[in-house]
């Protein structure tokens, strides 16, 4: 008995490990179409929804400040935030003005660092109000 119900549980574990490797058919022209379909419905019902949250935002925002107006106080008005363009953009105008070393030496270099306690000269960046002492 214990031997059939071994045997039945791995029989029913090859074919439920069998059966997860079928594939299925590719989707129809109408599946596609459907797909496709819902697909921008729900695009749709998100920018909707994105449009109403910022609606409601402004609205709250306009209320906060009418009430801050009533009681004689100004409302702070709020800093633009950078977006990931902005972001992008220092992010390459740092590279520019770093020093090449700073990009270009990998972390598991072997050689020393030029200047400071082994003697080595230092060099300025340029735009730096620091200079090496001239020997």
């Amino acid at each position: 008995m214990a031997l059939r119900l071994v045997t039945l549980a791995f029989a029913l574990g090859v074919a439920w490990v069998g059966s997860s490797w079928a594939e299925l058919p590719p989707p129809t022209q109408q599946q596609a179409a459907a797909e496709a379909e819902k697909k921008a419905a729900a695009d749709a019902h998100a920018a909707k929804q994105a449009e109403q949250l910022a609606a409601s935002m402004d609205h709250v925002a306009e209320r906060y400040r009418s009430r801050m107006a009533a009681v004689g106080k100004t409302a702070p008005t709020p800093e633009p935030v950078a977006g990931v363009a902005a972001q992008k953009k220092e992010q390459e105008q740092f590279k520019e003005d770093a020093p090449p070393s700073v990009h270009s030496a990998s972390p598991t270099t072997t050689q020393p660092p030029t200047g400071g306690p082994r003697g080595g000269r230092v060099e300025s960046v340029p735009g730096d109000e620091r200079r090496a002492p001239e020997r």
